[in-house]
């Protein structure tokens, strides 16, 4: 009797450790769909960058990221009129790498659900909304 359960034990504990590893992949591919946003100040502009995710479809792992940019061109010291810019890129998830795969200009977006932060190279976004 104490043998059984000593092996259900193991085996109950090897099983919840695969379920804990299951979900933290799972946990970034639920984390993903929101609005993202992040400040740009330097020299040259002032101004908003957003990244509006959504899912397009769960068994093909693709994505729909609206990218909008609204900005202030600083020159001679004096901050021009607001230009607006925005793009619709498509992305694929993978898996294995926890990573949006962007497929036209080959960007990758990686996510930190725990941080509530998404960062496209070095840029950093904040999770603004779900």
């Amino acid at each position: 009797m104490y043998k059984k359960s000593t092996i259900f034990l193991i085996v109950a504990t090897i099983l919840l450790m695969s379920c804990n590893g299951l979900s933290g992949t799972s946990n970034v591919r639920t984390y993903i769909p929101g609005t993202y946003a992040r400040i740009v100040n330097n020299e040259f502009s002032t101004g908003r960058d957003t990244l509006i995710i959504s899912e397009l479809s769960k068994a093909g792992n693709n994505y729909r990221i609206i990218h909008k940019l609204t900005f202030q061109r600083i020159a001679d010291g004096k901050t021009l009129r607001p230009e607006r810019k925005q793009e619709i890129w498509n992305a694929v998830y993978n898996q294995q790498e926890k990573l949006l795969h962007e497929t036209v200009k080959g960007k990758l977006l990686s996510f930190n659900p725990e941080g509530r932060t998404l960062f496209v190279g070095t840029s950093e976004y904040k999770k603004i909304s779900e």
